[in-house]
């Protein structure tokens, strides 16, 4: 049994004793949701150890959870996989047998279940198919309109950012015009989708850039994101590596 799971369990003892008794009006009620550019490089593909530390579960007993996995690929319409574990109230429901360690054993299916999604989703994924376009933005800006009324909203975007669509094509024409003309380009993206107000979003992109080229045009459209996003209540941050994630 993971270390987590011992340490879950001995709080829970007489964590259960308590809210069984004391029902809470309402636990946190976490969204954690993954974007993976299929044409990410292998070292910085998503860590299933390290997205199961955003749940905090040691922290919090009590709450409910969604994991939600999808890909960047040359399409709008995208196929996510997606699994939920109840609050703490529900979950006393339906503990008939009253055991002592039904809340903990719900965590581990729910822990297994993303591993499972993760690593399934990293293998069906393992040789990168040849893509003309890639819906960066269009499939990012929909994943932020998922979350709905969790109390912490995480969005971890493992991709280059290498927009090729109608709205950003990849020539020289519009790399040039990404770093001479921001405002531009942004514009070009605002009009294809309603961005409305969001809330507190913690959006983390992770990208290790191949050399200083390379890391200019992805902090120049990481730039975008914070130009049209950050106003909506969307707090971005930027990270190189995906042995743990910054939040």
């Amino acid at each position: 049994m993971d270390t987590l799971i011992l340490a879950l369990l001995t709080i829970e003892v007489g964590y259960f004793f308590y809210l069984l008794k004391n029902k809470r009006q309402r636990g946190n009620f976490v969204d954690v949701i993954v974007i993976h550019d299929v044409k990410q490089p292998d070292g910085l593909k998503p860590n299933p150890h390290a997205l199961l530390q955003l749940f905090r579960y040691f922290l919090d007993l009590d709450q409910r959870a969604t994991f939600r996995i999808c890909s960047i690929s040359d399409r709008q319409i995208i196929n996510p996989v997606e699994v939920v574990i109840c609050d703490w109230n529900t979950s006393v429901k339906q503990n008939i047998e009253k055991k002592v360690d039904f809340r903990t054993r719900q965590i581990q299916v729910f822990f297994d279940d993303i591993k499972r999604i993760v690593l399934g989703h990293l293998a069906a994924t393992a040789t990168p198919p040849s893509l003309a376009n890639s819906e960066v933005f269009r499939t990012i800006n929909s994943e932020l309109n998922v979350f709905k009324t969790a109390t912490e909203k995480i969005l971890v975007v493992h991709s280059p950012l290498r927009e090729r669509s109608d709205l950003f094509g990849g020539t020289d024409k519009d790399i040039a015009l990404l770093f001479s003309s921001a405002k531009r380009i942004a514009r070009r993206f605002k009009k294809a989708v309603r961005i409305r107000r969001l809330g507190k979003i913690k959006l983390v992109f992770v990208y290790d850039p191949v050399d200083w080229v390379d890391e200019k045009r992805y902090l120049a459209m990481v730039g975008i994101f914070r130009r049209l996003y950050e106003r909506k209540g969307v707090n971005i941050s930027v990270q190189s590596t995906a042995q743990a994630y910054a939040i």
